[in-house]
């Protein structure tokens, strides 16, 4: 499941020439899918430019039963020289003092009780956090694209994904550079390729 981030009235981060954060997401996911392996089927979370809620876009990968949830935003901010690509896993924040007070639920007890749709990720950490370094790996192979920072936050589009899942964010559209970057149809390609390297990577390391 490719999710391009935001959509109709929700623009996203506008660059200084104008471009969008909607519409460089979902020209990024339809590049990743060409690169995907033709065995897989590929869906989006949204196909053309309109809303879609937070939790409607792992409520959809969960009902499609998707293997993969991979999220595609561009960063924005106030600061024009702001730059660079992350790609999130999701963390909760530690919190010290419930780490401490917390009891153990008995094995039995935890098993007939139902996961809450905001905890099911936590079953899937340490499969997401290993795509995150795939993804951080693939990019390090190729000298011509910046390298991305590896970061966990609780993402609330990440938090109801009943499988591994990550976030990306390609590069900040409101820095000239990146927004030039993002606008460049081969330099996009190049990030796409990169990202359905990682996914097709993992997938065949996982079906063996």
């Amino acid at each position: 499941m490719l999710d391009p981030g935001h959509g109709g009235r929700d623009v996203g981060a506008r660059g200084p020439d104008g471009q969008l954060e909607k519409a460089v997401t979902l020209a990024l996911a339809r590049r990743i899918a060409v690169g995907l392996n033709p065995n897989y089927r590929v869906v989006l979370t949204r196909t053309d430019d309109y809303r879609l809620g937070i939790t409607d876009r792992t409520a959809l990968a969960n009902r499609e039963k998707a293997v993969l949830f991979v999220s595609l935003h561009v960063g924005g901010s106030f600061l024009h020289q702001a730059t660079g690509m992350v790609v999130y896993y999701f963390a909760e924040p530690v919190d010290p003092a419930k780490e401490t007070s917390k009891a153990e639920p008995k094995p039995e007890a935890a098993a007939e009780q139902a996961v809450p749709w905001d905890s099911v990720q936590q079953a899937h950490a340490d499969a997401s956090l290993r795509l995150a370094r795939l993804m951080q790996n693939e990019f390090s192979r190729h000298g011509n694209v910046p390298l991305p920072d590896l970061q966990g936050a609780p993402l609330m589009v990440l938090r109801g994904a009943d499988m591994p899942a990550v976030m990306l964010e390609i590069g900040y559209l409101t820095n000239p550079v990146d927004e030039k970057m993002l606008a460049d149809p081969e330099r996009l390609k190049t990030i796409a390729g990169i990202i359905s390297s990682a996914i097709n990577k993992y997938l065949e390391n996982k079906i063996r």
